[in-house]
């Protein structure tokens, strides 16, 4: 009887570990996907947004709405780094619109 128990918390064991190992491959490899919503500009003559409808065959127009682009890092380190320069760059281009709407106010 001891041996059957001891051969139970040994298989109980290698099972938990393989459950372990499984779930940190799933979680590393989600980590390295990135979906980003990109809102294009309802104005006609915005060429980036045109642009972007035209790629996603969203057709063109300038009318505006909703894109999806998907990126696939290497790693999850690189998925980071990208996300706070991609952030840095946000925060940039906001202060400068900010002070090229006030500038074209004053």
């Amino acid at each position: 009887m001891q041996d059957l128990d001891e051969k139970t918390r040994d298989l109980l064991g290698k099972l938990t570990a393989q459950l372990a190992e499984r779930q940190n491959a799933a979680d590393t490899q989600q980590s390295t996907y990135l979906d980003l919503r990109v809102t294009t500009a309802s104005s006609s003559s915005s060429a980036a947004a045109t642009a972007a409808a035209s790629e996603s065959g969203g057709g063109g127009g300038g009318g505006g709405g909703v894109e999806t682009v998907s990126f696939v890092f290497s790693d999850a380190e690189r998925r980071a780094q990208w996300e706070e320069c991609f952030a840095d760059v946000k925060m940039k281009m906001g202060k400068t619109t900010s002070r090229s709407i006030r500038a074209s106010k004053g």
